[in-house]
């Protein structure tokens, strides 16, 4: 895999699903764009990993990193009722508006914006 501006840009992308301590419980090796793509790469992945979990949806909490966070898979996970929380890059917030990191980095360290759609509550971090 081709991964633009890191000082080794060919590399192999394994995902994997841990537990709080680390321990591995699934691994997956990313084998490339597949044809029956027919959600986000993030979606699928997270899916695919809470698939294999336990059959009680409320026994579940996942965390996950902002290549995988989208507003979309937080709501559809919520419907599912399964608890999740993750960072979130700033054009995936399906226009949200919430302040701008940018200006959250100027403030101090106390202060933050929330937004809530009683689905999804974000709060942009530093």
């Amino acid at each position: 895999m081709f991964i633009r501006g890191k000082p080794i840009r060919f590399a192999y992308r394994v995902w994997m699903m841990c537990s709080n301590n680390g321990y591995p419980y699934n691994m997956e090796i990313y084998e490339g764009k597949s044809a029956s793509l027919n959600k986000p790469l993030g979606s699928m992945v997270v899916n695919n990993f809470l698939s294999s979990c336990g059959k009680n949806p409320l026994e579940i909490e996942a965390f996950f990193d902002n290549f995988l966070t989208s507003y979309n898979l937080l709501c559809e996970l919520g419907e599912k009722d399964i608890k999740a929380r993750g960072t979130i890059r700033d054009n995936r917030t399906k226009k949200r508006t919430l302040i701008d990191s940018k200006i959250i980095k100027k403030e101090s360290r106390r202060d933050f914006d929330i937004q809530s759609d009683e689905k999804i509550c974000m709060c942009p971090l530093e």
